[in-house]
C-alpha cells in the first residue's frame, strides 16, 4: 500500500509485539488417549472493512489446520 516505505526485516521485527500463547481447551480424555492431546479448534479467517477483499487469517488456527495428519506440535498444559 505504501511503496515509499521500505523498512528492513530487523526494523519490522523490532516493532512487532511478542506473540502471546494461544490457549485451547482439551477435547480428549487422558483415560482413552494416554500420550496424546486432542483439541477442537475453529479455523479463523475474516476480512475487515478497511482490507477490502483482503483475507486475514488466525495465526495458530491456520497453522494447525495446515499440519499433516500425525504431525507433532510443541505445546504445554496449564490447569
Amino acid at each position: 500500500m505504501y511503496p515509499s516505505c521500505t523498512p528492513d526485516a530487523a526494523t519490522i521485527c523490532s516493532l512487532l509485539p511478542i506473540m502471546q500463547p494461544r490457549y485451547y481447551s482439551v477435547s480428549s480424555s487422558s483415560k482413552v488417549h494416554k500420550n496424546q492431546l486432542h483439541l477442537t479448534v475453529g479455523v479463523v479467517q475474516y476480512t475487515t472493512e478497511h482490507g477490502v477483499g483482503q483475507a486475514n487469517f488466525g495465526v495458530c488456527s491456520n497453522y494447525l489446520n495446515e499440519l499433516k495428519l500425525g504431525a507433532s506440535v510443541v505445546c504445554f498444559v496449564r490447569k
